[in-house]
């Protein structure tokens, strides 16, 4: 286990050190996404002939970067269907978790466009949901509060995923508590993030205020492994809401 979580460690700071070769991130950045299954989105970019793209999908093998555009070919047969480059940025057909029938890989993950002529990236994260986030509550028993918990299942790249913060509100407003928990990785494609609900906030029992809602926002990447990587936080927010305890 140790050699495996030491190599995957080099294998990054080899690729983060690939980038790191050009003079740094270009005056055009490109937004952090959250994305729903199905959607399209357009990163729109001022592209020129020297201008490729590549990405690290959230299924890909080793954190490794795959080539999507080519100077010569265009758009790679393995992205037909997903993306489509134009001279004013790359369109992501369809919004993927994992790859859909006849596909290599899927779409959420890390694009970088590399810029020849300026000599510098952009670099923005991906990451896609299928559903909204999940608010499930445990009865309490004798002597217990209920357990009140907020998931959400997302797919972005790997090694470094955006985390979730997760933010508690009781029925009048009053009361709210956050948390953002680590993400962590449930299979190839996908990340789970779970917040519980403390058995005391402030000091008061959580059955003093039943919370009434959750609402899920993505924080930034949490560190500029990739320094092209933009630092804003995607403009996403969704939320469930609980129900009587089971």
């Amino acid at each position: 286990m140790a050699v495996l979580i030491i190599r995957k460690y080099l294998l990054v700071l080899f690729l983060a050190s690939m980038y790191q070769r050009s003079t740094g991130q270009c005056p055009t950045s490109l937004p952090n996404m959250v994305l729903r299954v199905g959607e399209r989105f357009k990163f729109t970019h001022p592209i020129n002939q020297n201008c490729l793209w590549t990405m690290m999908p959230s299924n890909s093998f080793y954190n490794s970067m795959q080539k999507v555009t080519d100077p010569k070919a265009g758009l790679l047969p393995a992205f037909a269907g997903l993306l489509l480059p134009d001279l004013t940025g790359l369109m992501i057909m369809n919004a993927t978790t994992a790859p859909v029938e006849g596909a290599t890989w899927s779409t959420a993950g890390l694009y970088v466009m590399h810029d020849k002529d300026a000599n510098c990236n952009s670099s923005a994260k991906v990451a896609v949901i299928e559903s909204g986030p999940t608010c499930e509550c445990s009865a309490s028993r004798k002597g217990t509060p209920a357990q009140y918990s907020c998931t959400l299942v997302y797919a972005d790249s790997p090694g470094v995923p955006m985390n979730v913060q997760m933010t508690w509100s009781s029925a009048n407003g009053k009361n709210q508590v956050a948390d953002v928990p680590l993400a962590r990785r449930i299979d190839r494609f996908r990340f789970r993030s779970v917040a519980v609900l403390p058995k005391r906030i402030k000091g008061k029992m959580v059955d003093d205020w039943i919370p009434k809602t959750c609402t899920v926002n993505f924080m930034p990447p949490p560190y500029r492994r990739f320094p092209s990587i933009d630092r804003n936080a995607p403009t996403f927010t969704d939320s469930c809401s609980f129900n009587k305890c089971n």
